[in-house]
């Protein structure tokens, strides 16, 4: 298995285009977290907006924070 892991090629610069692949990776699981949130919350019974609002809220806060 390990060997099969390690045969699959990627970028040597770590770039897909303009934008780096560990960039890509945080949104698509920023937008997985915050779907399931947002299924799980409405299941509770939960207003739809709620985790859509406070998803934003943290992903500007972290992206500020891990700037300073």
């Amino acid at each position: 298995m390990l060997d099969l892991i390690g045969s699959i090629p990627s970028p040597e610069n770590g770039k897909l285009g303009p934008v780096h692949l560990y960039g890509i990776l945080i949104a698509i699981g920023v937008v997985v977290a915050t779907t399931v949130g947002d299924r799980r919350w409405r299941k509770r019974g939960g207003d739809k907006e709620t985790i859509g609002d406070i998803a934003f809220l943290l992903v500007m806060f972290g992206a500020i924070g891990a700037r300073l």
